[in-house]
């Protein structure tokens, strides 16, 4: 029971120094620069670290807002794999409040401008770090939902050549590597000769398919670009 009575005591007690710092930063009448969030949150890591911020915990909304906006200062900062987890700790944060405790879709989601801001920052942190298929899946769901958002429309099919063209580099290697098989074993191995000309044709193929597909989409970024433009 004592333990019991300990760990409430350490939950409030540590509720306190969150509602404490929240209002020294934002009630303080002061701007504070990305670095020094960072650094306040960090001499206070304790406070929200290693738990869970359910919603209906009383300070559930402000640490929200803490934890979101220390991944978007890292994010400012160029800490873009350090950001990632506290992107996905705030977005969690965000959609679990949103579908229990308010019993919405996760559709209008999309329409509050935090889960717009930390999809899309999260979006450009992952495209950073070179994973455009974690990228892709962010800016999916945002150029769904605001189809004439021309930015969002162009992250994405960035994203989408990005990711396909390691598929185009590794074809391209297999279809360079075939064809010297095959120049090699042409009048060696009759199995391996006629086994390489097949990898060869698949290869070359995909290189085929994925420059047209490239095509396609450089005429739609095109698009969108001569739409921001205006």
């Amino acid at each position: 029971m004592n333990e019991g009575i300990n760990k409430l005591n350490d939950i409030l007690e540590k509720d306190g120094k969150i509602t404490q710092l929240y209002y020294a930063i934002y009630n303080g009448g002061r701007k504070i620069n990305s670095q020094q969030f960072i650094d306040l949150y960090e001499q206070n890591r304790n406070l929200f670290e290693e738990r869970d911020f359910e919603s209906t915990t009383a300070v559930y909304g402000l640490a929200f807002r803490i934890i979101a906006e220390y991944a978007v200062a890292l994010k400012d900062n160029g800490n873009d794999l350090k950001a990632i987890p506290y992107f996905n700790k705030a977005i969690k944060l965000l959609e679990y409040y949103h579908l229990t405790d308010l019993n919405k879709q996760t559709s209008e989601l999309y329409h509050g401008d935090y889960y717009r801001l930390l999809k899309w920052t999260r979006g450009l942190a992952y495209y950073k770090l070179g994973k455009y298929k974690l990228a892709y899946q962010d800016f999916k769901g945002l150029a769904l939902h605001f189809p004439k958002n021309g930015t969002y429309q162009i992250w994405l099919l960035n994203s989408q050549v990005k990711e396909w063209r390691k598929w185009e580099l590794f074809f391209l290697c297999l279809t360079g590597f075939t064809g010297g098989m095959i120049y090699a074993l042409h009048s060696h191995n009759v199995f391996w000769f006629r086994s390489d000309i097949f990898v060869f044709i698949i290869a070359l193929t995909a290189v085929i398919l994925i420059g047209i597909w490239k095509d396609g989409i450089n005429k739609r970024l095109k698009k969108f670009y001569k739409e921001i433009k205006k």
